[in-house]
């Protein structure tokens, strides 16, 4: 079960041949400080890939748009994010999971960087080149 993350600090990890758990990664709740609301998909519904899906509230008010990191079902919600929000911001990657998805096309995620691409991307933002401001993802 390897971890492939977006360029919007996301990440999401087979279960199964079809089945996945997705989240946040560290580096979004350190950017950007807080999480302080969280809007999840209805568990059932169904969204491609990269289309809106949930919303995160920092405590400084700025809203975070979550897109999906697969087309497919979400199958399950992070409950536990209910009764206990600080879960996403002490562990974002293991226990502040958002939501499991059953996914339609897993060769999507060939799309997504892996743990190395991810860790490159990571010290390539922090150098905060100004030629990449303009850059689309």
């Amino acid at each position: 079960m390897s971890k492939h993350y977006t360029k919007n600090h996301e990440w999401i990890v087979l279960e199964s041949d079809d089945v996945a758990v997705v989240g946040i990664t560290e580096r979004l709740v350190l950017e950007n400080g807080r999480i302080a609301y969280i809007e999840l998909p209805d568990v059932g519904a169904e969204y491609e890939h990269d289309e809106p899906i949930a919303v995160l509230e920092t405590n400084a008010g700025v809203e975070l748009m979550y897109r999906s990191p697969a087309t497919g079902e979400v199958l399950e919600v992070n409950t536990d994010l209910e009764d206990e929000e600080t879960l996403i911001n002490s562990s974002p990657e293991t226990d502040g999971w958002l939501f499991r998805i059953r996914v339609e096309f897993p060769t999507e995620l060939e799309s997504l960087m892996d743990e190395g691409e991810y860790e490159f991307y990571e010290d390539d933002e922090d150098d905060d080149d100004p030629e990449d401001d303009d850059e689309e993802y």
